[in-house]
């Protein structure tokens, strides 16, 4: 769970820049 946390703020981030 941790991990899926962190790469959808990851990819969320890509998104936003």
């Amino acid at each position: 769970m941790f991990l899926l946390y962190e790469y959808d703020i990851f990819w969320a981030f890509l998104i936003i820049t």
